[in-house]
């Protein structure tokens, strides 16, 4: 019976950690579809009446800005992406190392071994310094990002 109580806060820990990938995942797909969107802008503002693949300065003057604004948003929102992708491996990794705790901490207890106790907290720690790295992964890069929305809003006259 301790066995399995001591095992519950990995396992709570598993279950938050696999949200937080969900979530990341889910992310991961709306900023891969806004890249996706933005190609297509672009090509649609460089595209001809028939189809041919204009120069930019055949463009009107209001798409000649958006290209520049998508030019500028591009390497953002690829950056982005590799961000959260990051963070998806870093999270998954640490979802690894929790599970392999509770395997240890059952061991740990059954056999009553302080080195394969002390092992199983290490992973859980390891386990947690993982999920917190790949929170700051995206945090950081998320204000900075609000921070280039702001910008962005005010060079186009739109804020004062």
């Amino acid at each position: 019976m301790s066995a399995i109580v001591d095992m519950v806060t990995p396992v709570v820990l598993i279950t938050m950690a696999v949200i937080l990938a969900s979530g990341l995942l889910n992310a991961g797909t709306a900023v891969r579809d806004r890249v996706f969107e933005l190609n297509r802008e672009h090509l649609g503002i460089l595209g001809g009446p028939h189809g041919e693949v204009l120069d930019e300065d055949s463009v009107p003057p209001i798409g000649r800005e958006r290209l520049t604004q998508i030019r500028i948003e591009m390497p953002l929102v690829v950056r982005r992406v590799g961000r959260i992708r990051n963070a998806i491996l870093i999270t998954w990794i640490s979802i690894g190392v929790l599970v392999l705790s509770v395997p240890a901490i059952a061991i740990a207890v059954t056999t009553d071994s302080e080195a394969v106790a002390f092992t199983a907290l290490a992973l859980i720690m390891a386990g947690v310094a993982g999920v917190f790295a790949a929170i700051v992964t995206i945090l950081a890069p998320l204000a900075r990002s609000a921070n280039a929305l702001v910008e962005e809003t005010r060079r186009t006259g739109m804020l004062r």
